[in-house]
């Protein structure tokens, strides 16, 4: 069972807002990520509080806000991260220096990870519901069959970020980019251009009607 008194008193909210990637400043002040925040509102230590949306709690809720999960989720991903076991006082300084001196780095390319697989999640359900064969039809768009063969493997290797052992998570990061994700950017990347020559050759025809 896991618990969350454990988890709050182990992991300070700045610490792990640091390490999930948020850019924090003096006096633990930073843009809030829960809105438009044009200026540092979000005030970090123990607990997290901002004075421009009025979001506030520990560490388990900001994680999970953060990052898009339970909070149940959450408490399990900082256990995992920063070596916590149930019931015991563990600290996660002493976790973190000894087994994973660059900590910061992978979180940046964890985060990185997740965000690119999520892009490429909405994008391939985009395409299974745009590109959906017609009944009458026996045509099968090619990017429909792309969006059936791989949304189950992104969801899979999401969900391992996710809730998957700090080993495993760090084995997969590695893994992921050496060739996946540099792939998925770059599929990313020639579905925007192919909008931006759309919306150009849109905008140059008069309000952008098909011939």
């Amino acid at each position: 069972m896991i618990d969350f008194k454990t988890i709050r008193a182990a992991v300070p909210t700045i610490q792990a807002a640091k390490d999930y990637g948020l850019d924090v400043g003096r006096h633990g002040m930073a843009r809030c990520p829960f809105h438009d925040d044009h200026s540092p509102s979000l005030k970090l230590d123990d607990r997290f509080y901002c004075f421009g949306c009025g979001a506030s709690g520990d560490v388990i809720d900001f994680t999970a806000r953060y990052l898009g999960i339970s909070p149940h989720s959450a408490a399990v991903k900082l256990c995992q991260d920063y070596g916590l076991s149930p019931g015991e006082s563990n600290t996660y300084n002493a976790y973190i220096h000894q087994s994973y001196p660059n900590i910061r780095r992978f979180r940046e390319d964890e985060l990185l990870c997740i965000h690119i697989l999520g892009a490429y999640r909405k994008l391939l359900e985009d395409w299974k519901e745009r590109y959906a064969p017609q009944p009458d039809s026996d045509i099968w768009d090619l990017r429909f069959c792309e969006a059936m063969k791989s949304l189950s493997t992104v969801d899979y290797l999401l969900d391992c970020l996710t809730i998957g052992t700090l080993e495993q998570r760090v084995a997969m990061v590695d893994s992921l980019l050496v060739s996946i994700i540099p792939e998925m950017q770059e599929r990313l990347r020639k579905e925007d251009n192919a909008h931006g020559r759309a919306d150009q050759s849109g905008s140059g025809m008069g309000g952008g009607q098909e011939n």
